[in-house]
């Protein structure tokens, strides 16, 4: 009885292994990189740099928030808002 279990798990494990990919590899792209070429000669440049320009950007503050003015009621077991205008 042992030996057969371990021969089934033996089988398994050996099939699992190969039905994984493991033992075998796996193809692998060969990328080739290309010479960066310098240059021999001097380098001219035919047109100006860009103008650089400034952007400025103005903000202007946002009012203070107004606190809500809602009624709280204590039901005896937590507070419940009660909305509406109140004065």
């Amino acid at each position: 009885m042992k030996r057969q279990i371990l021969r089934v798990l033996l089988t398994g494990g050996i099939g699992a292994f190969f039905a994984s990919g493991c033992c075998c590899p796996k193809p692998v792209a060969v990328v080739k990189k290309t010479e960066v070429l310098t240059p021999t000669g001097p380098i001219i440049v035919s047109s100006k740099y860009p103008v650089r320009t400034n952007e400025v950007v103005i903000v202007q503050p946002t009012p203070a928030p107004k606190p809500d003015e809602t009624l709280w009621y204590f039901t005896g077991i937590r507070w419940v808002r009660v909305s509406g205008q109140w004065d």
